[in-house]
């Protein structure tokens, strides 16, 4: 068992920041926010988007630089190397339609 002699002795050579001391008091906690796929730019909430997307592909042709594909029949952005200028075209093939 500790005491309060090892403690002396252990913070003689160690430094406790309040920061690391508050980080092993308050661990950090799991964010609730669930990733998804990057969805094409003007397109609705998540939820609205998954229920409304067909998987048409429309999107996809629409988008002069190529960004937007069909992954499990879903619209997603892909940015790799190229750049959405925010065209607005996907605009344009509304999933309201």
């Amino acid at each position: 068992m500790k005491n309060e002699a090892y403690y002396q002795a252990y913070l003689s050579h160690h430094h406790i920041s309040r920061r690391g001391l508050l980080r092993h008091v308050f661990p950090a906690t799991k964010s609730t926010i669930e990733k998804t796929q990057s969805r094409p730019p003007f397109s609705a909430r998540e939820d609205l988007f998954s229920a409304v997307c067909n998987g048409c592909g429309e999107c996809a042709s629409a988008c002069p630089n190529g960004l937007i594909q069909l992954k499990q029949q879903q619209a997603t952005l892909e940015i790799d190397y190229a750049p959405c200028d925010l065209c607005g075209k996907y605009g344009v093939v509304t999933i309201f339609a």
